[in-house]
């Protein structure tokens, strides 16, 4: 019984063994491989650098009717994966289809290792495969960034340490490779010399002090009034015949504000009893809309309001604030002080102190009032007189003849 039910289960492996090399059959039998522009006659593909982007084009005539169908290319023998494929797309039998496609090689080879490059065409139950052997160099002169290292924060006003190591990915020693470090926007910038720095195949081996990697710590002196807020401090290292850059982000916690609070004058002239105004011009420099508390103080003698004491300016705009001030009918002559305060979060931004001239009513203009109302008063006396004084007769002569 047993010997049945083995004989049955190797039938059945057979069966689909057959079935799965029916269904892996070939979707076509002639295959075209350009690399880099260059077409590649047998199975070896070389003068490929090390780190460069390359074009791949596969042309292909179907031998069958086939429906979603891919190419796909990937190296083998490399620790990370480099791959590469087609969206789907059916294929007509007697038709030629052409396909392009980009691979990234690896950057970090070793000469003494091989890597394979797969190329396989498949589809729905229809495959095609084939191996080139890859033969890969580094580029003559390759200087790469291993790491740029910052602290996330820093306060303004202090040092930032920006830790870079650089390696010689090249054939060839780099010479007089230098280091610049820069906030581009604060205008602040240091460069370090890094001498030379040899290449993997070149290094010794036995000696300590030559290396194909370089280390150095950098420091950039942040300004003490730089705003607060995210900047972006840019790495760059070259020597003559390569150059290579990388980007950190980096928070400063400044003591300054991305506030600018203006006034156009701060000192006027008015009678008692009148008010005046003063614009106060509120410059959000900064990205994200703030709001703003406005407040007035040292106003004694003085009534003083804001047109808006809760005011919002978007990011990159501004707004003007109108403050009017009163002085008090009893007010004497005289020159006032008050102050107009800024807020933002409760954190004060910025004091303005506005000067008020108080003058008295001109006695010029006292003098002419008094006078038209005494004119007045003895106009309204004449006429009062005109009205009541009694009309004298009129004497009638008679004549007789």
């Amino acid at each position: 019984m047993k010997n049945k039910l083995f004989a049955i289960l190797g039938l059945t492996i057979v069966l689909l063994s057959l079935v799965s090399m029916v269904s892996a059959s070939e979707l076509t039998n002639s295959v075209d491989l350009t690399v880099s522009g260059v077409d590649i006659a047998d199975t070896t593909v070389s003068g490929l650098e090390a780190g460069e982007t390359v074009p791949v084009r596969v042309v292909f005539t179907a031998t069958e009717d086939v429906e979603d169908v891919r190419v796909k290319v990937w190296l083998a023998g490399y620790r990370d994966e480099v791959y590469a494929s087609t969206s789907r797309f059916d294929i007509l039998n007697g038709s030629t289809y052409s396909r392009l496609l980009s691979l990234t090689l690896p950057e970090d080879i070793d000469l003494s290792e091989s890597y394979d490059l797969n190329l396989r065409i498949e589809g729905k139950d229809k495959s095609f495969e084939k191996v080139y052997s890859l033969k890969l160099q580094r580029q003559t002169y390759n200087l790469d960034l291993l790491s740029v290292d910052t602290p996330t924060e820093i306060e303004a006003g202090s040092n930032l340490p920006v830790n870079v190591v650089i390696k010689n990915r090249g054939m060839k020693r780099s010479e007089d490779v230098f280091i610049v470090a820069r906030i581009a926007s604060l205008g602040v910038e240091k460069k370090v010399y890094a001498g030379d720095v040899l290449s993997q195949d070149s290094a010794d081996e036995d000696d300590d002090s030559e290396n194909d990697a370089v280390e150095k710590t950098i420091y950039l002196s942040v300004p003490e009034d730089t705003l607060e807020g995210y900047y972006t401090v840019e790495v760059t290292a070259y020597d003559t015949d390569s150059e290579i850059s990388a980007q950190k982000s980096v928070r400063i916690s400044g003591t300054g504000s991305a506030t600018e609070v203006l006034a156009a004058s701060t000192s006027k002239t008015v009678k008692t009893g009148d008010a005046v105004s003063f614009d106060v011009v509120l410059v959000n420099t900064g990205d994200s809309m703030k709001i703003y508390d406005i407040s007035a103080t040292n106003t004694v003698g003085l009534n003083v309001e804001v047109s808006e004491p809760i005011s919002t300016v978007s990011g990159d705009s501004s707004k003007i604030v109108k403050v009017t001030a009163k002085p008090n009918s009893k007010l004497v002559e005289g020159t006032y002080v008050f102050s107009i305060n800024v807020k933002e979060d409760g954190k004060q931004v910025k004091t303005l102190n506005f000067n008020i001239n108080v003058e008295g009513r001109n006695s010029t203009t006292t003098v002419v009032a008094i006078v038209l109302a005494v004119i007045l008063v003895v106009l309204v006396i004449v006429l009062i007189v005109l009205l009541t004084r009694p009309q004298a007769k009129t004497e009638v002569s008679e004549n007789y003849y």
